[in-house]
């Protein structure tokens, strides 16, 4: 199972070479996976989801969190045709000055 994010892409000669934009490898279906164990542990979907994305630049903003978005409802579809729980999305962007500890 692939879960996580990969910057990186496999060019012609095997050598990897860094993408321009972050995205999250495979997130409709870890989705549908993570909230299939919900289900299974809780009996019910949640009604709220928290949605943790770091490493997003402004120029990827609007891009990145669109198709992530759209993943997510379609995540969420696939687990039932009816179901839209309040979706939270929290954002930590690059190159921020901001230190938490």
């Amino acid at each position: 199972e692939i879960r996580g994010q990969s910057p990186y892409t496999l060019n012609e000669l095997k050598l990897r070479s860094r993408q321009s934009e972050e995205r999250i490898v495979d997130l409709a279906s870890m989705t549908v996976n993570i909230l299939e164990r919900w289900k299974k542990v809780h009996n019910t979907l949640p009604k709220t989801i928290f949605y943790y994305r770091d490493g997003v630049s402004d120029g990827q903003f609007v891009n990145v969190l669109t198709r992530e978005l759209n993943l997510l409802e379609y995540g969420f579809k696939q687990i039932d045709a009816t179901y839209n729980p309040q979706l939270v999305i929290i954002v930590g962007q690059k190159r921020h000055q901001t230190r938490l500890w």
